[in-house]
This record gives structure tokens, C-alpha cells and sequence, in this order.
């Protein structure tokens, strides 16, 4: 791994919180948030099967967008809200990715071009697949989703109230499952305005993380 992946990252962000937040943060005054960020997304690129690898984080839209999860979480837990309300505000205005710092994303995850994506509370397994306009979120009830290990979730697909997503299953484009279970190994697809569920003879951890 190149070791110049963090050079851009320092002035980027006073950029990135002066244009969309209130203060123009450095984060060299927040070394040890800034080092439990850069510890957790480094475990989770290690993970990855990515086509190119970043040389250079800022470079690399989808990586930047998941830095700065992991730092706007490691910023929340220790009760550095401007931190933390900065880098959510740069994913959102910047990124176009909704992802609020109270959310507890597991250790192991992949956006993949999450343009226009919003994560709201959920329980989420390690190994979660995200791709552009995806929504998870709460019903009316308050009651959220819990998404198990290796769960993929494709485009504008939509994960809503109390329902369960097994293990290795995936909601597939344009798919909504809304209070319901989604039982491990299987794919919830729309064909023609009609949702189905089929079998997942893949294995997803293995087609987008490494040791699997």
C-alpha cells in the first residue's frame, strides 16, 4: 500500500469543512480520532477486492466517502461534534452519500459508486455491499432494519421497518423489502414490477472481499 494514500487527506478536509460546514478543521489538532479512523479504514481496505487499489484518497470518490465514515463515527464516540457533523456534512454535499455519525457501520464494508444512498439505522453485519440510491431506513414505528453478515444491496434497492436480510442474500435493483425476512442465501429481485425471491448461488463476501 502506497504510503502517500493520507498525503492529500489534512489539507482536503480544512478545504472540504471550511466550504460545507461552519469551521475549517484541522485534523492534525484531532491526531488520535484522526489515527482511529485512518486504523479502521486501513482494516477495512485490506478487505477489499478492488480493481484498483487508491494510491491517492482523495483521488478515489467511493474510498474518501468511507474515510470519512469511519472518522465521522471515531469523531462521535469521542464527543468531538464539529469533527464528526463536518465529515458527515462533506459525504452528504460532497459526495451525495447520507450516512448520519450516530450510525454503527461495521468494521468491513464497500460502497460501491454510493451516489445518492442514504444508511439510517440498522443493525449492520460485517461484510455489507452498498450501491448507488440504496435506502435503509425506519418505518413509522420506529422500527429498523437488521442486516446479517455479507449482505448486498444493489441499486436503488430499499430495506424499510423491522425486516431481517439473511446471510449471504442480496436485495436486488429496484427491489423493496419493507417489514419483512429475507432468508439466508436467497436474492430478493423485481422482474417487471414484481417482487420474487430465488436462491443466491453466489457467495458474496468472496465476490467482493479478499480470503473468502
Amino acid at each position: 500500500m502506497s504510503s502517500s494514500l493520507f498525503d492529500n487527506v489534512i489539507p482536503a478536509f480544512r478545504r472540504h469543512s471550511s466550504l460545507f460546514g461552519s469551521l475549517e478543521i484541522e485534523l492534525q489538532d484531532f491526531a488520535p480520532i484522526y489515527g482511529m479512523a485512518t486504523d479502521r479504514y486501513m482494516n477495512c481496505l485490506r478487505h477489499k477486492k478492488l480493481k484498483h487499489h487508491p494510491s491517492d484518497l482523495i483521488a478515489s470518490a467511493d474510498e474518501y466517502t468511507s474515510f470519512l465514515v469511519f472518522l465521522a463515527a471515531a469523531a462521535y464516540s469521542e464527543n468531538q461534534l464539529d469533527l464528526a457533523e463536518s465529515a458527515y456534512l462533506i459525504n452528504r454535499r460532497m459526495n451525495g452519500f447520507d450516512c448520519f455519525y450516530t450510525r454503527s457501520m461495521p468494521d468491513i464494508f464497500h460502497l460501491e459508486h454510493p451516489l445518492g444512498a442514504v444508511l439510517g439505522n440498522a443493525v449492520y453485519g460485517n461484510y455489507f455491499v452498498c450501491y448507488q440510491a440504496v435506502t435503509i431506513g425506519g418505518d413509522r414505528q420506529y422500527r429498523y432494519p437488521t442486516l446479517h453478515e455479507g449482505v448486498v444491496m444493489y441499486a436503488h434497492s430499499l430495506a424499510i421497518g423491522s425486516c431481517e436480510l439473511g446471510t449471504n442474500s442480496c436485495v436486488g435493483a429496484n427491489a423493496m423489502i419493507f417489514n419483512q425476512t429475507l432468508e439466508d442465501n436467497m436474492i430478493l429481485r423485481c422482474q417487471s414490477g414484481v417482487f420474487e425471491k430465488v436462491p443466491n448461488k453466489f457467495n458474496n463476501i468472496g465476490l467482493f472481499f479478499c480470503g473468502h
